[in-house]
């Protein structure tokens, strides 16, 4: 009755609770799509506009460096004079040259030449000459502390653009001393344009992409409720953190993993990824509408539901099937198991078939048979002790004769398939500590190692005395020479302990000799036999240790 009740309990637990697992699954699953699918894009986008920026990055430096090595430059460096004392032929060259520079490039918006106070000696732009520069506060400042191309953010000229401005300035040295700075400055517009050109899945149709600076100021975006200039976290439930900037052309640090972000807007609740293009320290944001993830969600909370009924349905259908299959043969086993419980050693499991319960039906009645001649072995086992003439006086373990008596008997009933093996073992320099403590020190040292022996193995495990100083382990249904091997480290962790029983006795070792059954006999002389030339081989070592017989 208790069995049928569990059946019709698993009943229950497999036609309800995998359905609701399962639909969470797929429930969680798409919504993990829908998310994965977001942050798959916000990455091939940044990949993309993060490519584009480094290509005019580089076309940027090339601009300056080819500004830089250009003959005007060169002979203004060469004159070693402040840039702001040049003369007026030096300042119209230069301009002349950065107006063409300008007009060459539909990304430039200026060329200036700055002195190492941040003041304008020559520009493309007339009117800034002689004037402080516009960049961003310490722009000059950082350049000169990186000695490289410094990328500023953004920033506008008043009364000149309408447009932000980013400027890439490259620190002038000479002989070691900063002599001022060559800056160009670029419109922001391209990356309106970039962001307006971005191909993203077409199944996002509320789709926003928004680029910052380093600063979080809104460069370019396409919701029409924030405003470029602004900064982006004033939108964010959570504030972003601020980008860095190194654009010299070494290796970049290793990519941040992108940021969830959440904000409203006039249409609703926007979620989205931020990332920081490595680049430049700049930020893009790819965001969507809520409601565009949650729709299909919808759909497929419903079409799971009736997919949870019809599994419900299918499953109640196969599981009583199921059910008549299992349980008539799981109640036969039970009632051989109880049966053998209570002490009838003639019952089995009777199945006819070729399935798994005719494997489990094999597989029981070998092991029923197994343990009835296990427990036949400890029957004897208990008689060889109670008569007192199988027991060593002294050790109060088996004796050599009942010993062997013993294994003979296990191995006339093992079979090939079993594993067992044999230690012989005795106790190093014996005969000293008689002769230097006494035969009573001896008698106490063979009574404690006896003792460690009993409890260092199991009780259907067979040790006995079977020479003065000289012990038997047999070792039932052992296999991996590993555990062996243990084994012997507990017998020579026993010894050790035995050297406690008798003050100013030095540490006890013992050396041991091991052999395998069936591998090197299949009778007690063989065994012996193997063993014993595994512990000579010891001896020979050196003693305290332990030796498996090789052929």
């Amino acid at each position: 009755m208790r069995l049928r009740r569990l059946f019709w309990l698993v009943f229950i637990l497999c036609s309800v609770i995998p359905p609701l697992i399962l639909s969470v699954f797929l429930i969680t699953r798409s919504y993990n799509t829908e998310k994965n699918l977001v942050l798959r894009n916000l990455q091939t986008t940044s990949a993309v506009l993060s490519t584009s920026l480094s290509n005019i990055l580089d076309a940027n430096r090339t601009d300056i460096a080819a500004t830089f090595e250009g003959p005007a430059l060169q002979r203004v460096l060469a004159s070693g004079k402040d840039f702001r004392e040049l003369d007026k032929d030096s300042k119209e060259y230069l301009v002349k040259v950065f107006k063409s520079r300008v007009r060459a490039s539909t990304l430039v918006m200026g060329v200036a030449l700055m002195d190492k106070e941040g003041y304008i000696a020559a520009s493309s732009n007339e009117q800034l000459m002689g004037s402080k520069n516009p960049l961003p506060e310490n722009s000059l400042e950082k350049a000169k502390e990186k000695r490289s191309y410094y990328l500023t953010d953004t920033f506008y000229i008043p009364l000149m653009t309408k447009v932000p401005l980013y400027a890439m300035i490259m620190p002038l040295y000479d002989s070691g001393n900063f002599r001022g700075a060559l800056g160009f400055s670029f419109s922001a517009d391209f990356i309106q344009k970039m962001v307006d050109r971005a191909e993203l899945t077409k199944k996002f149709q509320t789709r926003l992409i928004t680029v910052v600076d380093r600063n979080n100021r809104i460069i370019s975006t396409s919701d029409p409720d924030f405003y470029r200039g602004e900064s982006l976290s004033n939108y964010l439930e959570k504030p972003l953190s601020e980008g860095s900037s190194d654009i010299s052309g070494g290796e970049n640090g290793a990519p941040k993993k992108p940021e969830l972000v959440r904000f409203k807007t006039s249409t609703g609740n926007n979620i989205g990824y931020f990332s920081r293009i490595e680049e430049n320290g700049w930020g893009l944001m790819l965001s969507i509408d809520e409601n565009e993830i949650m729709a299909p969600l919808r759909e497929m909370i419903l079409w799971n539901a009736l997919f949870a009924v019809a599994v419900i349905i299918a499953v109640s259908i196969i599981f009583t099937r199921l059910s008549s299959y299992f349980s008539g043969p799981v109640l036969k086993l039970t009632d051989a198991m109880e049966r053998y419980r209570r002490g009838d050693q003639s019952a089995r499991f009777e199945y006819r078939g070729d399935d798994e319960f005719g494997q489990i039906a094999v597989t029981f009645n070998e092991m029923a048979e197994t343990l009835n001649v296990v427990l036949s072995n400890e029957k004897l086992k208990s008689k060889y002790y109670e008569n007192k003439s199988n027991v060593d006086q002294l050790s109060g373990i088996l004796n050599k004769a009942a010993t062997e008596t013993l294994i003979s008997k296990i191995l006339e009933d093992s079979t090939d398939t079993d594993a067992h093996a044999v230690l012989i073992m005795d106790i190093d320099n014996f005969k000293s500590i008689n002769d230097n403590f006494g035969h009573a020190a001896g008698d106490r040292v063979i009574m404690e190692v006896a003792e460690e022996l009993k409890k260092a193995f199991r009780d259907m495990d067979i040790v006995g005395r079977i020479g003065g100083d000289e012990f038997m382990v047999f070792i039932r249904h052992v296999e991996d020479i590993t555990v062996i091997r243990e084994k012997a480290e507990h017998i020579a962790e026993a010894a050790a302990k035995s050297s406690w029983t008798v003050e100013g006795l030095p540490d006890i070792t013992m050396s041991i000799g091991c052999s395998r059954y069936p591998a090197d006999g299949t009778n007690f002389t063989e065994l012996y036999e193997k063993a014993d030339k595994a512990l000579y081989k010891t001896k020979r070592s050196g003693k305290n240790g332990f030796t498996v017989y090789e052929a």
